[in-house]
């Protein structure tokens, strides 16, 4: 299981990034087969825009919401967690870049503050 919410640092206000690399020793196709293996121990993903996300593991549970699935290639979502009121929501993007040997799976996870999630409504609300 990869550890995503470590951009949640209760001393750090504003946003903060966390980026990973992992290589794997398997195609992106069957990396992104098993991609909701490494979200948590019991995960619900419905890897399309829009689509619900629903993990649980030893530290808790989160909630999100898929905004960008691309097969083999990448996952974009937003997730919180549901037992405790004052964490942040975060913005995960897990893109798949194959190799000679495999995969490198390349992890970048964002705190959200309440600027970039007013930015993100408005633009939702524009779009629509």
């Amino acid at each position: 299981m990869l550890q995503l919410m470590s951009c949640n640092d209760p001393d750090v206000e504003g946003d903060l990034i966390v980026e990973r690399l992992v290589e794997l020793p398997a195609d992106p196709e069957t990396v992104w087969d098993e991609l909701a293996a490494l979200l948590g121990d019991e995960v619900e993903l419905a890897a399309e825009p829009g689509g619900a996300l629903r993990t649980r593991g030893p530290d808790g549970e989160r909630i999100g919401v898929v905004d960008e699935a691309i097969p083999a290639e990448r996952l974009a979502f937003r997730w919180v967690r549901t037992d405790d009121a004052d964490a942040p929501p975060s913005g995960v993007e897990i893109t798949l870049e194959p190799t000679h040997s495999g995969t490198i799976l390349h992890l970048r996870e964002t705190r959200l503050d309440g600027a970039h999630l007013e930015r993100t409504a408005f633009l939702a609300r524009a779009r629509a």
